[in-house]
């Protein structure tokens, strides 16, 4: 779980980084190379990734094992295949499941917000640069993802203050870092909580983990320009910064302490996933 987050989260600031430098060749070349580098991906899955939805009750039971081809278009057996609609079916119903969307939508709504939020920010905290030097100054989240919520809310702080008091650009990379130590660490955590909360429906739980911080991560760029004209740029990230600290962190102590009971009450799942169905496979 902790490298699936950090490589979810170091692909839009390696993609912030090097998009600013590629446009130094023409902005029409950024989504060339979008473009380029997603059909490279497509290719990449087609020959590198086979089929890995093995029967595994029905391997067991057959000697010797069953191999599946490399390019499968016919039905595994021994699986109890899905009718198209029953993974939009899951998806809507683990959002029932208290002890999951509490935890997700808390994180979501006060804590993740201010990712994009630093980030949406950059070339106007330092419209003095060029946007290939804008683009290096997301090298302090890149090296505190990889050190990777106690240093979360003090680098959102220390960002907006050296912004709204003119202070050294490295002011504002060691908030970078500090900010990204702390985002880290408390996604990873969030992510190996749900899962091992609900390890059978572990499909269903990652997908809708993905689609609501995805959305979420698109919302405050609509809102935070007028937020900071409104203010100061220290206490646009001040409040940020409280936020973080005075509603965020209560809500995930409480769920540490009180999770186990929250599972107890919340809506049960019926369903397992596909991989771990024994429906129709031999006992």
């Amino acid at each position: 779980m902790g490298l699936w987050v950090l490589a979810m989260d170091t692909g839009f600031l390696m993609g912030a980084m090097f998009g600013q430098i590629i446009d130094l060749a023409g902005e029409k070349w950024v989504y060339w190379l979008n473009a380029i580098l997603l059909g490279i991906l497509f290719l990449l899955v087609l020959l590198c990734l086979p089929e890995t939805l093995y029967p595994r009750h029905l391997m067991l039971h057959q000697l010797p094992m069953i191999y599946l081809p490399f390019f499968n278009l016919t039905p595994v057996p021994g699986i109890c295949h899905l009718r198209p609609w029953e993974t939009l079916v899951w998806f809507a119903m683990i959002f029932r499941v208290r002890a999951f969307t509490i935890p997700l939508f808390s994180f979501c709504l006060l804590v993740y917000w201010w990712n994009p939020a630093a980030l949406t920010m950059i070339p106007a905290a330092y419209p003095e640069y060029p946007p290939v030097i804008q683009g290096l100054f997301f090298t302090g989240f890149l090296v505190g993802m990889i050190f990777a919520e106690i240093f979360c809310s003090g680098g959102l702080c220390l960002w907006g203050i050296s912004v709204d008091r003119g202070y050294h650009w490295m002011v504002g990379q060691v908030a970078f870092f500090l900010f990204a130590v702390g985002f880290q660490t408390s996604s990873t955590v969030l992510v190996a909580y749900l899962v091992d909360s609900y390890p059978l429906q572990s499909t269903a739980v990652i997908v809708s983990y993905s689609v609501v911080l995805n959305i979420s991560g698109f919302a405050s760029p609509f809102f935070l320009p007028t937020w900071e004209a409104a203010q100061v740029w220290t206490w646009t990230y001040a409040t940020q910064a409280l936020i973080v600290s005075v509603a965020a962190l209560p809500v995930f102590c409480l769920t540490h302490i009180y999770g186990p009971w929250l599972r107890s009450k919340s809506y049960q799942p019926h369903w397992v996933n596909v991989d771990l169905d024994t429906t129709g496979v031999p006992t």
